[in-house]
């Protein structure tokens, strides 16, 4: 019995790791985007682009 109950701990052990690497790269890409939002406004900010020209682009 505790031959089973350790051998489903390490099967659960293998499903957390495949969820955590499917997890991972979305999150670090949705990451990625909004501090490359963030650094976006901030150089809007600091280099005084008037926001409203930018829908030209």
């Amino acid at each position: 019995m505790s031959m089973m109950i350790a051998e489903s701990y390490r099967g659960m052990g293998v499903i957390f790791e495949i969820i955590s690497d499917r997890l991972l790269i979305p999150v670090a890409i949705i990451i990625a985007l909004l501090g490359a939002g963030v650094i976006g406004m901030q150089l809007i900010d600091v280099l005084g682009i008037d926001p409203a020209s930018l829908n030209r682009i």
